[in-house]
């Protein structure tokens, strides 16, 4: 009778052990797209401020992000060009969260070759040791981060700060200037 109520211990241990949700908290998760969005009905100003404001931009970088980045709206996926500094947003992505993704895009083009390599080193380091930055390489979501080749750490770079911005590891932050 003791085995019988011992093994019932076990097998309710091992189950709750697949029913827990995840330790780890995203503390931005990704925002929906929003279908009913056009150019006449999505306002820039909103979205950066929105961005400035949940992702703690710093007051300093502000002016940077407003006058020295276009940020265009348009039909297309959003994406980024570092040089000139263009952040290109769909319209249904308009979101502070994919802003932050992008402009993070721009924030890695602003390291020189070498914070780069240092970057990409601290990045592989930051998976194998970091509970949170492990969590996020591993998501399904995220399986362009999931492959050592490529650009792999362009992504990475971007993801760590859309998904936890100033939550990041201490030991990331330095590569994100102006942000």
């Amino acid at each position: 009778m003791r085995f019988l109520s011992r093994l019932s211990e076990i097998l309710k241990w091992i189950l709750d052990l697949f029913n827990r949700k995840p330790r780890f908290v995203i503390p931005h998760p990704e925002e929906p797209q929003n279908e009913d969005a056009t150019s006449d009905n999505t306002d820039m100003a909103t979205t950066r401020e929105g961005w400035f404001l949940a992702w703690d931009v710093p007051i300093e970088h502000r002016l940077f992000w407003t006058t020295d980045v276009t940020i265009e709206l348009s039909g297309q996926q959003s994406g980024t060009y570092i040089q000139p500094k263009i952040i290109n947003l769909n319209f249904k992505q308009a979101n502070p969260g994919v802003l932050a993704h992008e402009a993070a895009h721009v924030s890695y083009g602003l390291l020189s070759d070498l914070e780069k390599v240092a970057f990409e080193d601290a990045f592989i380091e930051a998976i194998s040791v970091d509970g949170i930055v492990k969590y996020l390489y591993n998501l399904p979501e995220r399986w362009y981060m999931s492959t050592i080749s490529g650009g792999f750490h362009i992504e990475g770079h971007a993801d760590v700060y859309r998904f936890l911005g100033g939550m990041m590891p201490a030991e990331l932050k330095r590569f994100y200037p102006r942000l």
